[in-house]
């Protein structure tokens, strides 16, 4: 870590965070920012006058942490609250958060590496949604976020126009005063005018790819409360205030690109619950909706997604009555219901579509396929990928509705590489316990050593093209729920060159073929240094950089070169604060981060530090947490942080149906129990271990665990070591696996999740079932094992 974030007389960057009945959620917030891995900050907490008990859990925070400074004032609202921090903050940059969401341990610093790098006005960064249970990408966020880089412009990127939050970004404080950015007070939506402005009169913003911010979703939210005239009011106030910004700064030629995105996401957001609202709002709607759409160009319109553009013509003609019908509509009725042929083209199948002109209901984006990725896995020496891909709106029930071509490109030279691509059937979806199947099923077969050649090292991305009932459409392989599908592992072509597939960005499924520099053979800790021995593959330069993902600084240590040997120490307790923030919602989003190694070989160029395939992970402990050093499944070395784990570096089945495992700990801890858990029920089961310190054994017997000491019931449980005073841990298999025993009536597998935790897959072998010979003596219901 830098030592600037150490501390200095003047915070480098100053956090607000206002807050007005969000006692619920204010405390894991500001763990949250307590707990970043920027130290250097001041905290300003603005009690807006709340009614509850939220100063007292600000003041307790100020009390506990000098960097923490309350200041209470009267209700005001959010804006006016802002505007109260930033007079009362001393740093040279500014935060705000508000006091209902969470920040990433990395953000602070992330947002603040890219700022010194760059000189630009802010930095912004992805988010994160959270519903209280888990997290996901911001929709909204995605197009912002697809083209990352330094120094952008919102007139070089129209993308820009959708990110409006202030609450996502590090500002340069000289910038903010330089043009005199404030808040509006006494309204909602006070995040878009500010943004808007910013992001056209900054020289130059930085984008950054990676989550700085966690925006809590809430019922009673100030901006998830759509069927109200206030918030109709202030929202077509705000999105007009930056139209007419536009266009009084000589920048009118972007106002059809910001009449987009406010018709595809601000306003669109009331269309969508104008069946639920009351009739004042209904009607209110029609009157500012009408106001604002006179000024909008016909193009913006015609431009639009199908049901949008529905949508607003209805409004245009004053239409209350199919707008109600097609949002009910809407909500009712399936994908594939949605859309029909009409003559040569396919329409929107809205409920009014009889008395719309063609142009309107014509479906365009609507017939775009979805991707979904199933599996990924290396084949007789060839990278398998499965997946379906098909309109959502248009199923290919018969096999001549749909062909799939695919090919991979070369990120950096455009080099186009065609692979064999097979339509199969496919389940609809995945969840359903009883799937319909179609015809929009693909597999794709790609051969290492085309892409390991010289001179086509690289990132190659997987692109599909999907011709479906005359339609073609083309796109790179895209399925943001398959974030295990970068974990097939490498493919080895030659002496120092692999293959294997990566995760470019999220949800984007690419191959990665490389050559080795550096590859680790041994490493141990000892007094928190790692310390790493390997062999050099090529000429190496002087030093080892180690890199936080996502959103890190790179840490640079030197790197000594003896022959073909290397030698390199990192201190892992310099790498930044370890441990998650002091609160249990705060601590489970912080999760995990990786770091990754690189080197500069003799050309100058950087290149990734891989691992032996039978290198020995090492850890190190601190507190409830722990760092780990390990090959990932491409092969490149990598440190985890993660909540302490057990390990089992030893597994095998023994004469009897036994299961032998041996293993160990981070940190010395005294082993209670191995505990197997149903995955999929509330049953728990014990079996005896022993060991104390850092390793442990235990033995189970699967086919004498369940009822009556029967055998486990068919199904999946996972695997754990119960510590005294410490709970369960769970257990990381870096012993070889699947690890198979078979008995008359049970399979037993050992394997690995997609997390790396041991999973004990129990599947009953039933034997056909035979009826009474007196009634048909014959065999019915076989199943087989």
């Amino acid at each position: 870590m830098d030592d600037e974030c150490k501390g200095s007389a003047v915070p480098r960057v100053s956090v607000i965070i206002p807050s007005y009945d969000v006692e619920p959620y204010l405390e894991a917030c500001l763990a949250s920012v307590a707990a970043q891995t920027w130290r250097d900050l001041e905290v300003i907490m603005v009690d807006d006058g709340s009614p509850d008990r939220g100063a007292h859990i600000a003041a307790d925070f100020a009390e506990r942490d000098p960097r923490f400074r309350l200041i209470r004032q009267a209700n005001a609202g959010l804006g006016a609250a802002r505007n109260t921090g930033v007079r009362h903050a001393t740093g040279e940059f500014l935060a705000f958060v508000d006091g209902d969401d969470l920040l990433p341990p990395h953000a602070i610093e992330y947002l603040l590496a890219a700022l010194r790098r760059s000189g630009s006005a802010f930095a912004t960064g992805n988010v994160l949604r959270y519903d209280g249970a888990k997290t996901r990408p911001s929709a909204l966020h995605r197009p912002v976020f697809a083209r990352p880089g330094l120094a952008a412009h919102v007139t070089r990127d129209t993308a820009l126009l959708r990110d409006r939050l202030v609450t996502n970004k590090l500002w340069r404080r000289s910038f903010w005063e330089e043009h005199g950015l404030a808040f509006p007070e006494g309204v909602l939506y006070e995040d878009i005018p500010v943004s808007l402005r910013a992001h056209v009169l900054a020289p130059a913003v930085d984008v950054l790819p990676a989550p700085v911010y966690v925006w809590r979703e809430r019922s009673r939210s100030i901006t998830q409360g759509k069927a109200s005239v206030r918030h109709l009011a202030d929202r077509f106030a705000a999105v007009r205030s930056v139209r007419e910004f536009l266009a009084g700064r000589h920048r009118g030629a972007y106002v059809p690109a910001w009449d987009r995105v406010v018709l595809e996401t601000d306003l669109s957001n009331f269309l969508d619950v104008l069946d639920q609202g009351p009739e004042e709002f209904r009607t209110r709607f029609l009157e500012l909706a009408g106001e604002y759409l006179d000024d909008v160009a016909r193009p913006v319109l015609d431009g639009l997604p199908a049901l949008r553009r529905v949508q607003w013509h209805l409004v245009r003609q004053g239409d209350l009555a199919g707008l109600v019908e097609v949002a009910a509509w809407h909500r009712a009725v399936r994908p594939e219901e949605r859309v029909r042929r009409r003559v040569l083209r396919y329409h929107l199948d809205v409920p009014p579509a009889a008395r719309l002109p063609a142009a309107v209901t014509r479906a365009d984006a609507e017939l775009d396929p979805r991707h979904r990725i199933d599996a990924v896995r290396w084949e007789d020496g060839r990278l398998v990928i499965e997946g379906r891909a098909a309109p959502e709106c248009l199923r290919p029930t018969r096999r001549f509705h749909q062909w799939i071509s695919a090919a991979l490109v070369h990120e950096r030279t455009g080099r186009r590489i065609r692979i064999p691509a097979t339509v199969r059937p496919a389940a609809v979806a995945k969840t359903s316990d009883r799937p319909r199947i179609d015809w929009g099923g693909f597999r794709l077969v790609v051969d290492p050593g085309r892409l390991a050649a010289p001179g086509r090292l690289g990132l190659w991305h997987v692109e599909l093209r999907v011709r479906h009932r005359g339609g073609v459409r083309r796109g790179r392989l895209f399925d943001p729920r398959a974030t295990w599908a970068d974990r097939a592992g490498r493919w080895r072509v030659g002496e120092d060159r692999y293959v294997t597939p990566v995760l470019a960005e999220p949800g984007h499924l690419a191959i990665y073929a490389g050559r080795e520099a550096a590859r680790v053979v041994t490493q141990t800790v000892r007094d928190g240094r790692l310390r790493l021995v390997g062999h050099a593959l090529g000429e190496l330069g002087p030093e080892l950089t180690v890199t936080r993902r996502p959103g890190g600084v790179p840490v640079r240590r030197p790197l000594t070169v003896d022959g073909r040997t290397f030698h390199a120490e990192v201190d892992l307790r310099a790498l930044g604060p370890v441990g998650p923030p002091d609160h249990p919602e705060a601590a489970a989003l912080a999760g995990w981060a990786e770091w990754r190694f690189e080197v500069r070989t003799a050309g100058g160029g950087t290149v990734p530090v891989t691992a032996a395939e039978d290198l020995t992970p090492a850890r190190y402990a601190i507190g409830d947490r722990e760092l780990v050093a390990a090959a990932a499944p491409s092969g490149l070395l990598t440190l985890r942080e993660q909540p302490v784990t057990a390990f089992v570096d030893l597994a095998e089945w023994l004469p009897g149906g036994e299961l032998l495992l041996e293993g160990g700990f981070a940190a010395p801890y005294r082993a209670m129990a191995l505990v197997v858990r149903s995955l999929g029920g509330p049953d728990v089961h014990l079996a005896a271990i022993e060991g104390a310190g850092t390793r442990f054994r235990a033995r189970l017997t699967p086919g004498q665990m369940g009822a009556g000491s029967g055998p486990l019931p068919g199904g999946r449980y996972g695997l754990a070591v119960r510590v005294h005073g410490g709970g369960d841990l769970p257990i990381e298999l870096n012993a070889r696996a699947p690890l198979a025993h078979r008995t008359a009536g049970r399979a037993f597998k050992l394997l690995a999740d997609r997390s790396g935790h041991a999973v004990l897959a129990v599947r009953e072998r039933r034997r056909p079932r035979v009826e009474e010979p007196g009634r048909h003596g014959r065999v019915i219901g076989a199943v087989g094992g």
